[in-house]
């Protein structure tokens, strides 16, 4: 004759069925987060292919903090020249936790390497609305916001920009003449009266000092 189920047959089972499911998602993140772990390691090894391979591993595995994955697999595929690829990653990790700037900032950056100069604008002017923590290079942020200003050929606001680097380094222009992307607009300038013209009135603000940059 066949028992009549009890509430203890049956929630024991329910119970084992649960906890096993938990174990099983448990040991799913760790091994997710371990496949990062090992990408980052060959990430910062070098090992720039198979890092991507343990990132990706790790993205389809899962893991708590997933979006730290698809950051790096995005610096692994700048590294690799790969800076749309790389943007793309960058936005998947800001659409997952819109509080981790570095992605702003890492996404700024790619723009600005493919000549998305307003994006690359864009993403560095969030981050100082934000009031993001420069670890002491307020300086030479400020200065390459004022760098994009220029290739977007707003003069005025660049000025505002490298006003506050002045303030900040107390009237030493030297960190805006050494600032990669300014130096970079330097270069490739074409218009001898704006280049002068931007000179002069960075002198003007370090009068009786005058600007100089070393495009070399």
């Amino acid at each position: 004759m066949m028992k009549k189920p009890t509430a203890i047959n049956t929630v024991f089972p329910l119970l084992a069925a649960t906890l096993a499911l938990i174990l099983s998602l448990s040991c799913s993140s760790d091994r997710g987060a371990l496949a990062y772990r090992t990408g980052y390691g060959k990430y910062v090894a070098g090992d720039y292919e198979n890092a991507i391979r343990d990132f990706n591993k790790a993205i389809k595995i899962g893991f708590d903090d997933v979006h730290f994955a698809y950051h790096d697999r995005g610096l692994t595929k700048f590294a690799l020249g790969d800076t749309l690829g790389a943007i793309d990653d960058y936005s998947k990790t800001y659409e997952l936790d819109n509080e981790y700037f570095t992605a702003l900032y890492s996404r700024g950056l790619a723009r600005y390497v493919i000549g998305d100069y307003k994006g690359a604008l864009h993403d560095f002017k969030r981050l100082t609305d934000w009031g993001f923590n420069f670890e002491q290079n307020e300086a030479q942020f400020s200065a390459t916001i004022g760098g994009l200003y220029l290739f977007v050929g707003e003069i005025d606001s660049a000025m505002i920009w490298f006003k506050k680097v002045l303030k900040i380094e107390e009237n030493d222009a030297d960190m805006i003449a050494e600032n990669k992307i300014v130096k970079d607009w330097f270069y490739n300038a074409r218009n001898e009266e704006l280049v002068d013209e931007v000179k002069s009135r960075i002198s003007d603000m370090i009068a009786p000092a005058q600007f100089q940059i070393d495009l070399d």
